[in-house]
């Protein structure tokens, strides 16, 4: 094998050194400690003492993140932004979707929608009282409805959302 493609295959995969493993150990850890930090208040230390620990332990994770990095060099920081990537990419095109379908996903959208005006304006228009924690309870219900809806109505209806929002010049009047 040529010194060429040695070099060249030495730098497309990364090394499983020690320096590695650490590097990717503590970059793994880093994401640990915000969560550390959000278990803080449990442990019923005073509230000074809570915040302190739960900001060190922010601030933590952002240095060891770094150092994984650093350690794990470079090949290692694309092998990983490879990685988050493909759990975002679009593994197949979207099934259209059928009539039924459209109308299941158009009808929760307009009860989410009416059900967050009826509970804005419900006490208003009615002598009607919903307790403050309900109404945080049915407004996250509403929510929920509505962005279940978007997904369930499919990619049609984000294109037709998008022909919404977008400006078109070449418009005449018939």
């Amino acid at each position: 094998m040529p010194a060429n493609a040695t070099a060249s295959a030495a730098r497309t995969a990364p090394d499983k050194s020690l320096r590695y493993r650490v590097g990717i150990t503590l970059f793994g850890l880093s994401f640990v400690f915000p969560v550390l930090a959000l278990a803080t208040p449990a442990l019923g230390l005073e509230k000074a003492i809570t915040a302190t620990l739960a900001g060190g332990l922010l601030v933590l994770a952002e240095a060891v993140g770094l150092l994984g990095i650093a350690l794990a060099g470079k090949q290692a920081l694309e092998t990983i932004k490879g990685k988050i990537r493909a759990l975002f990419r679009r593994r197949a095109p979207p099934k259209p979707v059928g009539r039924r379908q459209y109308n299941v996903g158009l009808l929760l959208f307009v009860l989410g929608s009416l059900g967050l005006f009826g509970i804005q304006y419900g006490p208003y228009l009615v002598d009607l009282e919903i307790p403050k924690a309900q109404r945080l309870y049915l407004q996250l219900a509403c929510d929920a409805t509505i962005v279940a809806s978007l997904f369930t109505m499919g990619e049609q209806f984000w294109e037709k959302l998008k022909r919404l929002v977008t400006w078109e010049a070449a418009w005449e009047r018939s």
